[in-house]
């Protein structure tokens, strides 16, 4: 059911995503503004999330010890591909909330005019949002991926804790000679 439902869902937000940047890029109201550009890179953060949600296929499985999470479409490649898939996805996933801070940020900008506002909108406005959007993102990811470093990545216990489940549940076996990827976070050992 998944797999039938996934493709139209990915085709529609494509198409309306595209459908949304044309009309941003070909129609030039001044009252938008610079706004426009932030709708773009929702739109962009947007099919690029949908198309990676249509490759990964991702699944979640939360037990009395922890959650796994994995992609159904990779979890019969080796360790490493499952779990850059899944970083993959879930660095996208979460770029929606670091847009809604600059979303914020700007509405609050242009609704209070803060004093420190010529600070970013001074000589070079595109030259200040990006930087504080690289950084901003930079330090997100980068906690993130920190994160998942000590504590989500694959190793045997986790491997022997998640298995039974998967296998009773999805069929999928994580002790196969592949060693299927994954992210977990366990919150006590068995």
């Amino acid at each position: 059911v998944l797999q039938l439902f996934i493709f139209p869902v990915t085709t529609i937000s494509v198409l309306a995503n595209l459908t949304l940047i044309t009309i941003i890029s070909s129609t030039h109201v001044l009252h938008v503004g610079a706004y426009r550009y932030l709708l773009l890179s929702f739109a962009v953060v947007d099919i690029l999330i949908s198309i990676v949600h249509f490759l990964v296929v991702p699944g979640i499985q939360m037990t009395e010890f922890g959650f796994i999470f994995f992609g159904f479409r990779f979890i019969g490649e080796a360790t490493v591909v499952g779990m850059v898939t899944d970083l993959i996805f879930i660095a996208l996933f979460y770029q929606t909330f670091v847009l809604l801070v600059f979303h914020y940020a700007y509405r609050y900008l242009i609704i209070c005019d803060p004093a420190w506002r010529n600070f970013v909108s001074g000589n070079h406005p595109w030259r200040n949002w990006i930087a504080i959007a690289l950084t901003v993102d930079a330090m997100f990811i980068g906690g993130y991926m920190v994160a998942i470093k000590f504590g989500g990545l694959p190793n045997d216990s986790t491997r022997a804790a998640f298995a039974p489940m998967l296998k009773a549940a999805y069929n999928i076996d994580l002790l196969a000679p592949n060693r299927p990827g994954y992210l977990c976070l366990a919150y006590r050992v068995l």
